[in-house]
């Protein structure tokens, strides 16, 4: 469907799933942005691909904090997905690992983390669009 680009892109729409763009310097902005749009086209439920531990100082976590209160605060069924995904494993990184066959992490090697596959969390999001056994919550992905 060819859509008026003045109007609301996401009207008519029910759900979201919405992945910002890391380490964009608008993150915050685009994520708060996408919510009011939701809001203003009555859509029903809004999936967040969040991470672990947003409080953290690091800027790709600490963009998350102001986007997930928003949700939090917001009249949409959210659902928060904080997660470390595979397809992290990329290009320097994984150029570097397959080199020196050694994955290394910026934390102790008693450090507890598992890293999901995002077809993974795809089908937790499908779940979270299609039903409402996942609505306002946040749900950490792991390797079981």
């Amino acid at each position: 469907m060819l859509r008026n680009l003045r109007q609301n892109p996401l009207q008519g729409v029910t759900g979201v799933f919405y992945i910002g763009p890391v380490f964009e310097p608008n993150e915050v902005q685009f994520g708060l942005n996408m919510i009011a749009a939701a809001q203003r086209a009555g859509v029903r439920k809004f999936v967040f691909s969040s991470v672990i531990h947003p409080i953290l100082s690091l800027p790709n976590h600490a963009a998350k904090t102001p986007v997930e209160n928003e949700l939090i605060n917001s009249d949409l069924d959210y659902t928060i997905l904080p997660m470390r995904v595979v397809s992290e494993l990329r290009a320097p990184s994984w150029e570097r690992i397959v080199e020196t066959s050694c994955l290394a992490e910026p934390w102790s090697a008693e450090t507890r983390f598992s890293r999901v596959d995002y077809r993974d969390v795809a089908e937790v999001a499908a779940i979270a669009l299609t039903e409402d056994r996942l609505a306002y919550g946040t749900f950490r992905a792991v390797c079981a």
